[in-house]
Order: C-alpha cells, then structure tokens, then sequence
C-alpha cells in the first residue's frame, strides 16, 4: 500500500532518531565559486519529485543554491526510505555543483514508494536550511529494454560557417531514462569510453560525428552517424558551352555553364539572364547547368547570358562574378529548297527493272523503248472499251471483231 507523501519526510526523521543508518559519507575534491546566499535551499532534485517508472538502479541527488560544509554531508542527514525501511548507501559531495548524492548499496524495489529527507546540512558560508527538505517517488514496474534515441542538430550537410551541433537524448514513454551519451568525432565506433557529451560540439572542419545513448537501465542505441562538410570556398564558373566569343552558333542550340562545384538549385531559380528576351528552362546535374530556349534563337544576333551572385554552392557560398559570356548564331538562316523531279525509275518497267552492269544497248531497247511499246499496249484495251460502236446507217452495229480489230490495233503500232 502506499504511503501519502504528506508528512512523510518527518517521519523519516523521526524514525531516523530510532534506526541506524548502514550509510557511509564520501565526498569529492575541487572548489566551489557559488555565492553566499541567505539561507540554504534546494534548487534540484533528481529523480523528480513525484516521478515514477524511474530506474531501480538510480542515485538519488540533491542540488543546493550555494556552496555547503562538507562535515555535514552525511548520515543521517541524508535519508532514503520505503516505508519505514531505510534503504542503506552511501552519501557523497560534489563540491563544485553544491550536489549530495544518496548511492544505493543495491537496486530499489520494482513498484516501489520511496522518500526522501534531508536535513542538518549546512552552507560553507553558515547559511542553514529554515526547514527540512523531502521528496517521493516511484519505481519501474519491471526492467525494460528499449534503447533510448538520440538525436544531432543541425543535421550533417554542406555548410560555410563552423556549426556548433547540439546532441539531444529522449527515452521511450515509460522508460528510464537517458543516463549520458557518448560521441566521436573522427568517424570512429563511440563506446561508453568515448566522449561523454556535456555542451554542444564545435565543427569547425569535415567531421564525421558518430553518438550514441544509453539508458539508465543500461539499454543502449546502435550508434549513429552525420557527416559535415565545412566549405568556405566560393565556387566559379569554369566554362561555357558556346565558348565565350564563339560565333556562327546554330540558332537550335542549348546552352550549357559549367562551375567549379555542385551548385544548389534552388538558388539558381531567377539568378540566370538571357538577353534579347529569351525565355529558356534550366536543367542541373551537379556542376553542369543546362540552359534551353523555349524558341529557337534570331540569325546573326550576338546573345549575352549572365549567372549572378545570387546563385550558391550547396553550402550556401556566392558565385564568384562575373559569371557572363557572348556568342553570336549563324549569319545564313535560309532554309534550303527541296525541288520535285520524275523519279528515274518510273523511267521503267515496274516488272522489268534494269540490271546492274547490263548493256546500254540491251539496256535502251529492252528498257526505255520495250517498256513504253508495252506500257502502250496495256492501255489499248482501255481505249478501245472506251470506243463508242458505229452503227451503220442500216441500223445493225458494225463489227469490231476479228480481222478488223486486228488491223485496226496495228494501225496504232
């Protein structure tokens, strides 16, 4: 059953007085440069107060507004309980952060309440506390085993300026907690020897910056990886395609720019002019930018085209001006004429193609003067259908037939 957290921090130091306490003091070294202050008060604790879900394996600490008297970081002034049971550890003092930390001498209970009291502590400087300090909390249900994620800002890329990258941890709902986060920055596997992360990362070169996180659990994540290119040199414009000063260009041509490095797109969109009103569409390939114009260009005009500073690298650096160059079309724009003739081979037969090599003679008779003999021989059937019959002046129709017909034909040959 658990135990409402009003008034517990007085009867844990009421029970205090009747139980002993299995803690030892400790203390860590270096100086403290906070200020005097009125009195003494907590300005943080860890874990939260009304927490819960928080690791079984945690410390407990307590952060103080100003530097503390080390004799009175102890026993019992520093209690842990769940219950009336007191929870033995041992007490130490960060001296620098004015931090006491309660380290457990074994994990707490999962599903547990637990209370914390803390008083008789004193300022180095005698400021005391006007009323004892207490806190509460919760445990984890059960262990759980989900890493946590981390997490770069800004994400690796191209920029011009040193980046100062913040690392940021966040836990599953439910989980531990983030316990600390450990980077590289030589493109290395980061272990938990590596970099503990503290204050944001100054990338003043390329760096490859790989972190991770673990969990206060001990849960940890597959490391990650951003890549950051630091580039402060300006690209140029390298060539061109007409070359500057190029003449007799076709008027169908496209217009190809080629710089130094990739180019950002985005910034080239309004940076490119093409004189004489020409509209044209732009086509980028890294480095190489190809300009087409929607209509073919004008005859013998000499064109200007231009890239400003507006256009950049991927990293964000001006282009280097001038960026500009001419060339002028073709002087000649007429269209050549297309003439018609007689196609040499209706000179022929359709059936009777001349041969390759055949004699000029054979080729004459049985060629140009056999096939128009022939040619008109297969039109006379059609002339004669077409002859209208006499009919003689006794009325029966004269006969077309036979011995006439025959002289008839060869009278037309």
């Amino acid at each position: 059953m658990k135990a409402h957290p009003r008034g517990l921090t007085r009867a844990v130091l009421f029970a205090a007085l009747l139980a002993a306490c299995n803690s030892t003091p400790g203390g860590s070294s270096g100086p403290c440069t906070l200020p005097p202050a009125s009195s003494l008060s907590v300005v943080k604790i860890q874990p939260a107060q009304g927490a819960t879900g928080v690791f079984a394996g945690s410390n407990v600490s307590v952060t103080f507004n100003t530097c503390l008297d080390s004799s009175t970081v102890k026993a019992p002034n520093v209690l842990l309980a769940t219950g009336t049971t007191f929870v033995a550890g041992s007490v130490s003092h960060d001296v620098p952060t004015a931090t006491v930390i309660f380290d457990p001498s074994a994990n707490l209970a999962y599903s547990a309440f637990y209370t914390l009291a803390v008083s008789g502590i004193r300022g180095a400087h005698g400021e005391t506390m006007t009323v004892p300090f207490g806190s509460y909390f919760e445990t984890q249900a059960a262990a759980e085993f989900v890493p946590p994620t981390s997490t770069a800002s800004p994400v690796g890329g191209r920029y011009n300026a040193t980046q100062s990258v913040t690392l940021a941890c966040s836990d599953n709902p439910g989980g531990t907690g983030c316990a600390a986060t450990y980077y590289t920055t030589d493109g290395s596997t980061p272990t938990t020897s590596s970099t503990r992360y503290t204050a944001p990362i100054s990338v003043a070169s390329s760096t490859t910056l790989r972190f991770f996180s673990v969990d206060a659990q001990g849960n940890a994540e597959t490391p990650r990886q951003e890549i950051y290119v630091i580039d402060k040199v300006p690209p140029a414009m390298t060539g061109s395609d007409p070359a500057n000063g190029a003449a007799g260009i076709a008027v169908n041509d496209v217009v190809t720019v080629t710089f130094s490095e990739e180019m950002s797109p985005a910034a080239l969109d309004g940076a490119v002019s093409f004189d004489h009103g020409v509209t044209f569409a732009l086509t980028l390939a890294g480095s190489s930018l190809t300009i087409t114009p929607s209509e073919r260009l004008a005859c013998n005009t000499t064109y200007h085209v231009a890239v400003g500073p507006a256009a950049t690298d991927v990293a964000g650096n001006a282009l280097v001006q001038p960026a500009a160059f001419s060339f002028t079309t073709i002087a000649d724009c007429q269209e050549p004429a297309t003439t018609s003739g007689v196609c040499a081979h209706r000179l022929y037969d359709r059936r009777e193609p001349p041969q390759p090599g055949s004699d000029q003679r054979n080729g004459r008779r049985g060629g140009l003067r056999r096939s128009h003999r022939h040619r008109r021989r297969r039109h006379r059937p059609s002339i004669l259908r077409r002859r209208r019959r006499r009919k003689p002046r006794g009325g029966a129709p004269a006969d077309v037939h036979g011995d006439d017909k025959r002289a008839h034909l060869r009278g037309h040959e």
